[in-house]
């Protein structure tokens, strides 16, 4: 034996193992390569007239920045009557804000005169922002001297660092905000100055803007910058500027069409005119009372100069989206291109030259080509997507399905079980593998996740039919929960990220939502209940919903353990299952914590926590192919019921609980992003084990096809981008957001599955034994 030499490397399982990381390192590298094309150069700064002022007095700026002004507030006959009158003195006009709908993206687009969508947008905009930078409005008033002052948000705060005075107010008071800013411009302390006021903003957020408090808020906001505006000196200039918009129930993210408004009144600013504009044009606007001239903005060189203004299409209507280097260049497409084909490849290539395998890559060749052509004709198909009709989403799903199925038929022989029987449930798992592979790319709530769900929700639809059939009427139940809780969650409303107003959702009746959300939680941890530690799972998922049902009363310390350790532990009980009972104690306070304690946010997740189980003992015993597929739409399930609306859509409210109060964000956002993408990834991972637990049998092989499937999508996805790169060489950020997004979502779910043991097995075929014996 010792004369036998050892082998030093288990080559096959290095390789197994690299392959594995090699499609997210790969993909992640490319996001990170289009990030850095995006960059374009700072618009250029010239000293045109001295800074205006009257009697020897320079004039100083002051802007009012309402979070969030609406054009739909502008359109309401008895709201803002103040700020309305004043309109007829002075520029204004209606403002297409930047590409992420959101306050500092908003902000930086005003003040660098540059749109450019982030592919890491929680970093760059809000943890990442170090202070004014190079190249903005900011930075140029600073280089000149001028003295900066800034009262608001603590978001803003990292924003505003080496302004001259800074007051950060960590609840908002506009009331308050707008006294502090007066008595700050009469003592003579800054040359510029911003007030931030929130109110609104918190409103519409927290109960949409048709809620009476609304409209009482933005009272108040006209009233305070009525009488501010009438305090200020004859030489200064005041600016009223929205950052984003929002839609009549209350949303703003990217993709959304949500117009602001924007006003200007001063000496500069005598000649009336209704502009349309984009948000990148105000920061040559804010440049003007002291005598710059930031980049080069046409239409307003000509409002100062007396020219006529360039007309902008139809009255009233908004110039197009424009961020630089928005479409991809070529050399992203070509690693696009490239992506694509190492991310849908198996990690042993020898069945390559296998013709029984041929059908099998012609299939993939049809869908990637089909990725492409949909990507080259996105434009025209994107409004289709947002269609808010479920039947019409739904329509969409058995189109795209049916095409899947035809294309999928040359390979349906080559798809055999481990002992060689055809797969019975071919057809709806061709059908499920159609709805995937073509679904439209979007991350929003029209689109790709309306048609895979679709597929899961027919596929179960035809298992309960057959199991009434058979008699099995507890299966049957089982499985109608399940659809239930499916397409509750297929069209739910979304509300800030969050979902709303689905499944057992009761207005009016907070105590009944209480009961009803500790019920699921009950029955979820019930499902999962088996084994030898059964009771030691249930006491500790019993303690576990104890602390979470008291963690409002508890200080926010007291759940740093359970949010530190619930990713590393959930992705641990997969393999050593005596954790579970450890887990369940953890997740529940982790959980509730992260979704502050709100029972409307909960609802949804538990929802998808509890599909896990209900799955695992209802599809145990379907093909491995449905079952893996049928994974991948409960981890894309998760995903939204978690993000709601976008990938981006990382919970800054929570990111920001942790801070004490005039804390600066910068010193702990590491530490706080950190925390929410673990979440974000421990409770799909949690949703697995409870599967696990529930029915082993489901997850046998399950996981291995749900991770080449997902390459394979990753893979279809890059080649759609790879179209439409190639096709819409004038597409703007609204439109490439959507495409970007979309691979991140499948690199998460790569990311879901990555810390699970996987069968080593590739997925092969095999071989029909010869009844001819040949």
């Amino acid at each position: 034996m010792l004369d036998r030499p050892m082998p030093l490397l288990n080559l096959p399982r290095v390789l197994l193992s690299i392959g594995r990381v090699l499609p997210v390192l790969l993909t992640v590298l490319g996001l990170f390569l289009l990030e850095a094309s995006t960059e374009v150069a700072p618009p250029e700064v010239q000293d045109v007239s001295p800074r205006p002022g009257l009697d020897g007095k320079p004039g100083r700026l002051v802007v009012f920045w309402v979070d969030s002004l609406s054009t739909l507030d502008m359109a309401v006959p008895d709201r803002l009557t103040r700020f309305k009158a004043r309109l007829a003195g002075g520029l204004h006009g209606a403002v297409r804000p930047c590409m992420d709908a959101m306050s500092v993206p908003c902000f930086t687009a005003a003040t660098t005169g540059n749109d450019r969508f982030s592919v890491f947008s929680l970093v760059r905009n809000f943890g990442g922002a170090g202070g004014v930078p190079e190249g903005s409005v900011l930075h140029a008033f600073k280089a000149r001297g001028l003295r900066l002052g800034f009262i608001g948000d603590p978001q803003i705060g990292a924003a505003v660092q080496g302004f001259d005075h800074v007051e950060i107010l960590p609840t908002p008071d506009d009331v308050g905000t707008v006294k502090r800013g007066l008595a700050l411009l009469d003592s003579d302390a800054v040359d510029f100055l911003i007030l931030h006021l929130r109110d609104p903003d918190e409103i519409s957020h927290a109960q949409g803007p048709a809620d009476p408090l609304y409209a009482t808020a933005m009272e108040t906001v006209d009233r305070e910058m009525d009488a501010a505006i009438a305090h200020l000196r004859p030489e200064d200039t005041a600016i009223v500027f929205g950052d984003h918009g929002h839609t009549p129930d209350g949303q703003h993210f990217a993709g959304l069409d949500v117009p602001t408004y924007f006003a200007a009144f001063g000496p500069l600013f005598k000649r009336a005119a209704d502009q349309p504009m984009a948000i990148t044009d105000e920061a040559a606007l804010w440049a003007r009372p002291f005598g710059l001239r930031f980049g080069h903005t046409a239409w307003a060189e000509a409002y100062f100069s007396g020219a006529p203004l360039p007309s902008t299409g139809a009255p009233g209507e908004l110039p197009p989206v424009s961020s630089g280097n928005a479409p991809l260049p070529l050399w992203a497409a070509a690693l696009g291109a490239l992506l694509a084909m190492l991310v849908a490849l198996p990690y042993r290539g020898r069945w390559l030259f296998h013709r029984d395998w041929r059908a099998l890559l012609l299939v993939l060749g049809g869908f990637g080509v089909t990725a492409f052509l949909l990507g080259a004709t996105y434009m025209a198909t994107r409004p289709v997507m947002y269609w808010r009709g479920p039947w019409i989403n739904m329509g969409i799903g058995v189109v795209s399905g049916l095409l899947g199925l035809l294309l999928a038929l040359p390979a349906m022989r080559l798809l055999r079980s481990r002992t060689g029987e055809a797969l019975s449930t071919l057809a709806p798992g061709i059908f499920l593998a159609g709805t995937l592979a073509l679904a439209m790319p979007t991350v929003y709530k029209y689109g790709g996740f309306y048609i895979g769900l679709t597929g899961f929700v027919a596929v179960g639809l035809v298992a309960a039919v057959a199991a009434v059939r058979r008699g099995e009427r507890a299966q049957a139940a089982l499985l109608l929960l399940m659809l239930v809780i499916a397409w509750r969650i297929w069209n739910p409303v979304v509300k800030n990220f969050a979902l709303r107003e689905f499944l057992l959702f009761i207005p009016g009746v907070p105590a009944l939502q209480g009961v009803i959300t500790l019920a699921l939680a009950v029955l979820t941890l019930w499902l999962a209940s088996k084994g030898r530690d059964r009771l030691p799972f249930l006491v500790a998922g019993g303690v576990g919903l104890l602390m979470a049902a008291f963690g409002p009363v508890l200080p926010p310390g007291v759940f740093i353990l359970p949010c530190a350790v619930f990713f590393p532990l959930a992705v641990a009980a997969h393999r050593l299952p005596r954790l579970g009972p450890l887990l369940a104690l953890v997740a529940p306070p982790a959980t509730v914590f992260f979704l502050q304690f709100d029972v409307n946010r909960l609802l949804p997740v538990l929802c998808g926590l509890s599909a896990f189980p209900l799955w695992a003992l209802t599809r145990g015993r379907a093909s491995r192919l449905e079952r893996g597929l049928g994974l991948i739409v409960l981890l894309w399930m998760m995903l939204w019921v978690m993000l709601g609306s976008r990938l981006a859509g990382l919970d800054f409210n929570y990111f920001f609980r942790w801070l004490a109060p005039g804390e600066p964000v910068e010193d702990t956002w590491a530490w706080n992003t950190l925390l929410t993408t673990t979440l974000y990834l421990a409770l799909p991972v949690t949703g697995i084990l409870l599967a696990k637990r529930a029915a082993p049998e489901a997850l046998s092989g399950a996981l291995i096809v749900a991770w080449h499937f997902t390459r394979v999508k990753l893979a279809l996805v890059l080649l759609f981008i790879l179209g439409f790169s190639v096709r819409c060489t004038d597409a703007g950020p609204f439109i490439t957001a959507d495409v970007i997004m979309e691979a991140g979502v499948w690199v998460v779910v790569l990311l879901f599955l990555l810390g699970l043991p996987l069968s080593p097995r590739p997925l092969t075929p095999v071989p029909t034994p010869d009844p001819t014996g040949a």
